[in-house]
C-alpha cells in the first residue's frame, strides 16, 4: 500500500500552504537530488534503516534537540548534549526490534522524522505506537508532519497493527493535527514528565483504528465491540 500518492499533498495544518511531498525510494531521491532536478523546497517522506539510519544519527540528533529547544517533551532536558541523543538513535538502529523509522527529507537535507513502534507482546500483535513525530522549525506549516504521520500509518495498515496510541504533551499544537487525522484523545496522565526547562507537564492519550478492507484474524473478529469501546472512551 502507497503510504502517499505521488503530487498529493495532505492538508496543511491550520489551513498553511502546503508543498507536495511524495514517497519515493530513498535511491531515487538520491539520485534526482544529485542530478539537480529535485524540485527547491520540494520535500520527500522515505523509510530509513540500518546503515543509512546509523549515518543520519547526527542529522536526527540536531532535529530532535531543535525540538526540544522550543520546549518539546521528547525525553530529552535541556543541554542535553548531542552526543547523547546520537547515541540513542544509533542504538534504536542497532536494536533489531521491530521499530520503523520514517524521515522527512528536503534539500538541506532531514527535516522530519516519526517512528512506528509495533508492539512485541504475543497478545498485541495487532497494536503499534507512534513515537517521536518531530519537525524541524524549517519545515513547519509545510504538512510535513500529517505527511510522515499518514505514512507510518500506511505502514502500520500493511502490518495488520490496526490499533495505534501515542502519547503527546497536553495543550500542545500536536493535539490539533492528532484530531484532524481522526485520532480520538482517550485519555489524560497527570504531571507525566518534565519540560525540557524542568516543569512538569501532563500527557494527552491518543489511540486511532485503522480499517483495512478486508481485516484477517482474530484481531479483526470483534472490531465493532473494540471501535464502541474506544468511542466511548
Amino acid at each position: 500500500m502507497n503510504a502517499l500518492a505521488p503530487n498529493t499533498p495532505p492538508a496543511a495544518l491550520r489551513g498553511a500552504a502546503v508543498t507536495p511531498l511524495r514517497a519515493v525510494d530513498g535511491r531515487l531521491y538520491a539520485r534526482r537530488r544529485a542530478l539537480g532536478a529535485a524540485t527547491p523546497g520540494a520535500v520527500f517522506c522515505r523509510r530509513l534503516g540500518g546503515n543509512a539510519l546509523l549515518d543520519a544519527a547526527p542529522q536526527l540528533a540536531a532535529l530532535v534537540l531543535d525540538a526540544v529547544a522550543e520546549g518539546a517533551s521528547l525525553g530529552y532536558m535541556a543541554g542535553t548534549p548531542a552526543a547523547v541523543v546520537e547515541a540513542d538513535w544509533r542504538a534504536l538502529a542497532a536494536a533489531g526490534d521491530g521499530r520503523i523509522v520514517f524521515v522527512a527529507e528536503d534539500p538541506q537535507g532531514l527535516c522530519g522524522v516519526v517512528v512506528l513502534v509495533p508492539a512485541g507482546a504475543a497478545f498485541q500483535r495487532h497494536r503499534a505506537e507512534i513515537a517521536k513525530l518531530v519537525v524541524h522549525r524549517r519545515a513547519r506549516r509545510r504538512g510535513v508532519a500529517a505527511a510522515l504521520l499518514q505514512r507510518a500509518e500506511a505502514e502500520a495498515l500493511r502490518l495488520q497493527r490496526t490499533v495505534l496510541s501515542l502519547r503527546t504533551r497536553a495543550g500542545s499544537d500536536a493535539e490539533l493535527l492528532y484530531r484532524r487525522l481522526g485520532w480520538q484523545r482517550v485519555g489524560l496522565l497527570p504531571d507525566d514528565s518534565l519540560r525540557p526547562d524542568g516543569w512538569l507537564c501532563d500527557a494527552a492519550l491518543y489511540a486511532k483504528r485503522l480499517h483495512a478492507g478486508a481485516a484477517a484474524g482474530p484481531a479483526g473478529a470483534a472490531a465493532g465491540t473494540r471501535d464502541a469501546q474506544l468511542r466511548a472512551a
